[in-house]
């Protein structure tokens, strides 16, 4: 197994190592001679991959799908800083889903899945987790462990949209309640929010576990050997910053953690290498 802070080899992106230099830069808060850069062109003569979408990934054969993301990768350039990778994903509420809800389609799209609201009453739901007996969860296990054996050399595996935290409340509960559950019974949400941390974590560990990528390296907008995550939380956008603050208090904020980080980062005075915060436990750790 390559350290951790080696870049795994990849035949499809022969200047890895170099563009690693250039990401554990920019994570520092600093650049080696540019910005980064991330370009993509088919190459001549390449047959074009075909589109995978939420229902293929959701109800196709996966190796067949995976016969799909190796022609992409394969023939694909992968300019500047771009890494290819795959992340097997069923759509933005999935993990809502895995939680015990139910997808539903738009008529005729492939693409727009939501995740039905189940929650009537919180307190007869709470506590919740991931369903690991799921169809869903059992075929995300399957995908991802044949994505690590058939990748291996070509692409790196990647995180799935991590739409956890209130957006994973959001998805149960349905966004137009969750607004009103924050005034009306905000001690239930934060009962609720402690689920969807641990939630997160669950996750998070049987993905990088059965995925390989704390050996092969993280790529989810931002690449890293050794962890690399691109968080959201669409929901706030519909709440203030101080009720948003409010329901994060048992956990580091965003702000914090990034402080934290780029203290990490910055090379001590004896020329040591820096060090690396993990941003996922500090964000989802109960304080």
């Amino acid at each position: 197994m390559p350290s951790p802070l080696v870049p795994h080899a990849l035949s499809t992106k022969p200047d890895l190592e170099d563009a690693a230099r250039r990401w554990a830069a920019f994570l520092a808060g600093d650049l080696i001679d540019r910005p980064i850069v991330m370009v993509t062109a088919p190459w001549p003569d390449a047959p074009r991959a075909a589109e995978i979408t939420y229902r293929d990934q959701q109800f196709g054969d996966i190796d067949a799908l995976l016969d799909q993301v190796i022609a992409g990768a394969v023939g694909t350039y992968h300019g500047g800083e771009d890494v290819p990778s795959f992340a097997p994903n069923f759509g933005p509420d999935m993990i809502a889903v895995l939680c015990g809800g139910q997808f539903r389609w738009s008529a005729g799209s492939d693409y727009t899945c939501w995740a039905e609201p189940i929650v009537q009453d919180w307190r007869e739901t709470l506590p919740f987790g991931l369903q690991h007996d799921h169809p869903l969860w059992l075929r995300m296990l399957r995908f991802y462990e044949r994505a690590a054996q058939r990748l291996e050399g070509i692409a790196l595996l990647r995180e799935p949209d991590l739409v956890t935290n209130l957006d994973l409340l959001a998805g149960l509960r349905g966004p137009e309640r969750l607004c009103a559950d924050l005034l009306d019974q905000p001690e239930v949400i934060d009962e609720a929010m402690a689920c969807a941390r641990a939630v997160f974590r669950d996750l998070w560990s049987t993905v990088v576990r059965v995925g390989k990528l704390d050996e092969r390296g993280y790529y989810h907008a931002l690449y890293a050997p050794d962890g690399a995550a691109l968080l959201q939380c669409d929901f706030s956008y519909l709440i203030s910053p101080a009720l948003c603050r409010s329901h994060t208090s048992g956990t580091a904020t965003i702000s914090t953690c990034t402080s934290a980080c780029r203290r990490a980062a910055r090379p001590s005075r004896s020329g040591a290498s820096p060090q690396r915060c993990n941003a996922s436990t500090a964000i989802c750790a109960p304080s």
